[in-house]
């Protein structure tokens, strides 16, 4: 791990509090509740707090990420975000994929409505993860994913 990936987990570690979601019907958008995959991930995540969680259990429940409500997602984005400053393994490259487009502006406006519960601080450092990931992969959706929240935080 890179010393600027340390530094961004330990600001990712400073600006969500470790705390987890307990009802999991809670967790999951209406649309959600019937899916067997979102039902899954709610029942496994809830009751833990994002620290707690297990690498391959987040990498399994990775692509089910977009039915969780603002208030799960905000409880479990920083599991993700610490996930992808991992040094690569054979889950990096998926956690990094399936994070960027969670946190993409191709994916307005729910991610809009997922992230509306984001302080300030969690904004920025989700930001500054966000400007690794672009420098460490040098794609274009990275980059796009950057630049949009770094406007997106000039315009708060």
């Amino acid at each position: 791990v890179t010393a600027v990936a340390s530094q961004l987990k330990a600001k990712v570690i400073a600006a969500f509090p470790d705390r987890a979601c307990s009802d999991w019907e809670a967790m999951l958008l209406p649309a959600y509740r019937p899916n067997d995959e979102a039902i899954q991930m709610a029942m496994e995540l809830a009751g833990h707090g994002w620290r707690a969680l297990a690498r391959y259990r987040l990498f399994y429940h990775r692509d089910v990420m977009f039915a969780l409500t603002a208030e799960a997602f905000q409880v479990y984005l920083p599991a993700y975000l610490c996930a992808c400053l991992e040094p690569s393994d054979r889950y990096t490259a998926d956690f990094f994929g399936y994070t960027l487009f969670r946190l993409s502006p191709r994916n307005e406006p729910a991610m809009v409505e997922q992230t509306r519960l984001l302080d300030e601080a969690q904004r920025k450092v989700t930001t500054d993860v966000l400007g690794y990931l672009a420098l460490w992969s040098g794609g274009t959706d990275a980059w796009q994913a950057f630049e949009w929240w770094k406007h997106e935080r000039a315009r708060r």
